[in-house]
Parts: structure tokens; C-alpha cells; sequence
């Protein structure tokens, strides 16, 4: 330490500057300051990394022992609440509440689609409930009520803890001012901690995005109730489970498809609607999957804004099938099935989808088209009864046997056919039949005769492979069995053998 204390205080032996003007000679002086000696002002920079701790901001919000202590409490705790693939609900958030009035801190433990992103499930957990994480490993976490919590059990700890500090007056004063401190920059601080997630978030909108993001804002309020416990990026979607299972006289929307419009998407236009709707965020989260009036009748009206409705399934409920889901839609809506998977369902409204007051207009005309008919149906068929009438009394009745009656048929149906010409139709018919008949049966004839052919041919092929091929004249010579048989007790021998005086007794028998 003497070392160090003369050397700042001495001057460098090349020049007349001192190391406390080191600004001249570096040009930065922030990139050679001491950690300890920094600005207040300037803050340090944070990377998403294997470096950074995940409890940073439960190290600077409570102080070094008191940290200590709870981790101690926590690791004697047995008691901890498991978290299934429903993630942070309102319920869990009651739960942790109603603990906290017993413990300080909570354990969690994290199971599904949540502990895949404890980052996310973080920042979600400390925001629904208050509380501040102070430990954090793989998916379990420790949640501190924090140290503004107003309860009995705290302000009689924080009286204790006065009271055996043998101090003044005054100083109590302070402690006391200090204490209420704390909790205000607590609250401040995991405010601001809760409010940094969004603000990170809509600071990259630019503004006709946040524009954008407002409408659909009051839009999704007009259409219901927001879904509480969902764990995605604003805007909450509505919760489609408390829509109306059953819209009285709910019908279809009308629907009429412009001239020269195709009824479905192109391969390019459906790649493209399929893109725009994995960037947008759900408009409605999903649990049944019957009854769905409600919710047809909340997309139709969403439809009048835009052209995509995107259904998020709710996770955790249990017996959901998007099959069923998408089906009762289509059939409720008439819109086009874009995607469906076991998290999103997304329809577009289709080419024939009429704005309101097109639809309206239409149906007007509709109307009027149908009254117009109607009356010249109504005036024709008064005509025409005119025009039989008047024909009848000017021609007068005919009566039945009359000649005249014979002539009026001869003249409009021509005259009628003798016996003999009956005959004569009868024996070629009967001929025509005949000839037919004969022409069918010599067809059957050559179709058979092909076939014997073709059977005596391959008859002929068998009965020459079945011919016994002719003994050899030697009969030395191995056959293909022999020869394999040999050659493989030959490989399966010694490479050789000796041969000599010593080894006369051998044979080769």
C-alpha cells in the first residue's frame, strides 16, 4: 500500500504530467479507471451470457447477510410448489401469497413448456407476483417476498431488530426514515425491474407499430374479457373460454365471392399469409372445444379490422384437440384454414369475406330481387291464364270420337303406324338383337382362343425345362456342388504340409 500511495503522488521520469492527468496521454479515461473509482453515472455493461448472474438484481436490492440468511432458510425448506405446463396462473400467484404470510421465501419448482425459458418465466413470475428471485438453478427458483412486504411478522422483526441496537434516540429516527426508505426504492426498483421487459420490448416498435398496437388494444377489449394468465408479449389475448357457448339465432356470415376473384389462396399467398401470422400475437387463447358461437361471432367482428384471427390453445387444459377446434370454426365462420398446430390456430377470412355495410347493401338488393321476381311470376302466369282462356272460346271444345278430333290428333301427332309396319319394326328388332348377340359371342371367342394360345405357348416352355439334360461322358467331372464343397474343406486346411524321411508314414489316403 506505501508503494502504491508514492507512486501516485510522483510524476513519470519522461515528462512533467502527473498519472492524474492520464486523459492526455490515453484519450479515454473510463477505459483505465479502477472498477471501485467509477462515475456514478456510468453503468455497467450487461451481456446475455455465461458470465452473467441471474440474480443480479436480488445482490443489489437486498444487502449481503440478509441475502445469506435467506438462502439458508431456503435450503433447510422441504416444502416447495410444483408448476405444470399451465406456467404463472392467478391461482399460482394466490398460492405464493397466502405462503408468504407464513415464510419469507417460497421454493418453486418448474416443469413443461415454462422451464424451457427460465429467462422468461423470471421476469413473468417477479412481475405477476412482486416478489424478487434470489436464487435460481436449472428450473427451480427461491421467490423473497421483498423487504417492503407489509406484514405483522416483518414490522415485528424490524422492531426487534430496533430494539437490540442499543442506540439513541435520533438514530432510531434515522433507522426508521432509512427502513421506509428501503421500501419505497424496493418498490421503485422492482418496478422498474417489471416495467424494463416491456419497455425493452416497445422500444424496438417504431411508431406506427405502437399505433398499430394500441388499436388492437381497445379492438380485443370490444371483443371480451382479457386472458389473465398469459405468459406471452403484450397485448393479453381474450379469453375465449368465457365468450358465450350459445349465440341465440347466430347464423354464418353472408358471403359472396367478387367477380374475377379466386375462393381460395394461391401457393404464394398462403406462404405469405403464414409468415405475417407467425409475427403477430394471438387475439383469442382457447380451452373447449364445442360450442363456439361466441367466439365465431368475436372473429367475425375481428375480421372487420383484420384479415388473419389467431387462436392460441391454452396449455395445461386438459382433452383439447386443435382438429376439433379448427373444424367448429370453419364451420361456424366459413373462413380458410391457414395453420393449425398443437399452440396456434390461424384462419383467414377468406376472398368472399363482405365488409359490414357491403354485406348489409347486398342483402338489400337481395331482397328486392326476390320481390321483383315474384310479381313477374305472378304477372305471367295472370297472362298466360288470359291467353288459355281466350284460345279456349274461339276454338271451341272438341268432342271425343268426332272426326274432327281425329284429324286435330292426325295433324299434331302425324298418323299412326299400320300392322304391318308394326311387324316390320318388331322382326328388326329382333334381328338387331340377334346380330348383337352373335357379334358379343365371336369377341368372347377370339378373346379365349388368345388365351389358349398364349397358355399352350407357356405349357410348351415348361415341358422343354423339365426334359433331363444328358449324363456326361466323363463321369470324373465334379459337379458345381462337388467342386464348391471340396474347395471349401481345401481353404479350411493347412497351408502345407511336410513332406520327407521324417514324415514317410504320412498319406495322402
Amino acid at each position: 500500500m506505501g508503494d502504491a500511495s508514492v507512486s501516485l503522488n510522483e510524476k513519470p521520469p519522461g515528462g512533467d504530467e502527473d498519472f492524474g492527468n492520464i486523459e492526455g496521454f490515453s484519450g479515454n479515461s473510463s477505459l483505465i479507471e479502477l472498477p471501485w473509482k467509477r462515475r456514478e453515472g456510468l453503468q455497467p455493461v450487461e451481456r446475455d451470457g455465461w458470465g452473467r448472474r441471474n440474480t443480479r438484481m436480488a445482490e443489489r436490492m437486498v444487502p449481503e447477510h440478509e441475502l445469506r440468511r435467506l438462502k439458508n432458510i431456503a435450503l433447510r425448506m422441504q416444502e416447495r410448489i410444483k408448476v405444470g405446463a399451465v406456467g404463472v396462473t392467478q391461482s399460482l400467484v394466490d398460492a405464493i401469497h397466502e405462503k408468504w404470510r407464513k415464510d419469507e421465501v417460497v421454493k418453486l419448482k418448474f416443469e413443461g413448456p415454462s422451464s424451457c425459458n427460465m429467462k422468461r418465466t423470471h421476469e413473468i413470475l417477479e412481475t405477476r407476483t412482486g416478489g424478487l428471485i434470489i436464487w435460481r438453478a436449472g428450473s427451480s427458483v427461491v421467490l423473497y417476498r421483498g423487504m417492503a412486504y407489509k406484514l405483522h411478522c416483518v414490522q415485528s422483526y424490524i422492531k426487534q431488530e430496533r430494539d437490540n441496537v442499543n442506540i439513541s434516540e435520533y438514530s432510531q429516527d434515522a433507522a426508521n426514515v432509512i427502513i421506509q426508505d428501503i421500501g419505497v426504492k424496493d418498490i421503485v426498483k422492482t418496478r422498474e425491474s417489471v416495467i424494463s421487459d416491456s419497455a425493452r420490448y416497445l422500444k424496438d416498435l417504431s411508431e406506427e407499430e405502437l399505433m398499430d398496437l394500441s388499436e388492437l388494444n381497445h379492438l380485443l377489449d370490444e371483443l371480451g374479457p382479457r386472458f389473465k394468465d398469459w405468459s406471452g408479449r403484450e397485448p393479453l389475448p381474450v379469453d375465449a373460454d368465457l365468450l358465450p357457448t350459445v349465440v341465440h339465432e347466430y347464423k354464418p356470415p353472408f358471403r359472396l365471392l367478387p367477380y374475377g376473384m379466386r375462393h381460395c389462396l394461391r401457393n404464394r399467398e398462403m406462404t405469405f399469409v403464414r409468415r405475417l401470422a407467425r409475427t403477430m400475437p394471438p387475439h383469442f387463447a382457447l380451452g373447449r372445444n364445442r360450442e363456439l358461437q361466441g367466439l365465431a361471432m368475436a372473429m367475425v367482428k375481428l375480421w372487420e379490422r383484420s384479415a388473419i384471427a389467431k387462436i392460441a390453445i391454452k396449455r395445461g387444459v386438459q382433452n383439447t384437440c386443435n382438429d376439433r377446434m379448427a373444424e367448429e370454426l370453419k364451420n361456424l365462420t366459413g373462413g380458410t384454414l391457414v395453420s393449425r398446430n398443437k399452440d396456434y390456430i390461424v384462419f383467414y377470412r377468406g376472398n368472399d369475406f363482405l365488409p359490414p355495410h357491403v354485406m348489409e347493401a347486398l342483402k338489400e338488393r337481395r331482397k328486392l330481387r326476390d320481390l321483383q321476381q315474384d310479381e313477374e311470376e305472378k304477372a305471367r302466369h295472370r297472362a298466360s291464364a288470359l291467353i288459355d282462356s281466350k284460345a279456349r272460346s274461339a276454338k271451341g271444345p272438341l268432342v271425343a270420337g268426332t272426326l274432327a278430333e281425329t284429324l286435330a290428333a292426325t295433324s299434331r301427332w302425324g298418323s299412326e303406324p299400320s300392322e304391318e309396319d308394326v311387324g316390320k319394326m318388331i322382326r328388326d328388332s329382333a334381328l338387331a338383337r340377334h346380330a348383337s348377340l352373335v357379334r358379343y359371342v365371336g369377341k368372347k371367342l377370339a378373346h379365349a382362343k388368345a388365351k389358349l394360345k398364349k397358355t399352350e405357348k407357356a405349357l410348351r416352355k415348361v415341358q422343354e425345362d423339365l426334359e433331363p439334360a444328358e449324363l456326361p461322358t466323363d463321369l470324373e467331372t465334379l459337379s458345381d456342388e462337388e467342386r464348391f464343397l471340396f474347395r471349401k474343406i481345401g481353404l479350411s486346411m493347412k497351408p502345407f504340409l511336410l513332406l520327407g524321411m521324417d514324415h514317410s508314414n504320412y498319406s495322402w489316403d
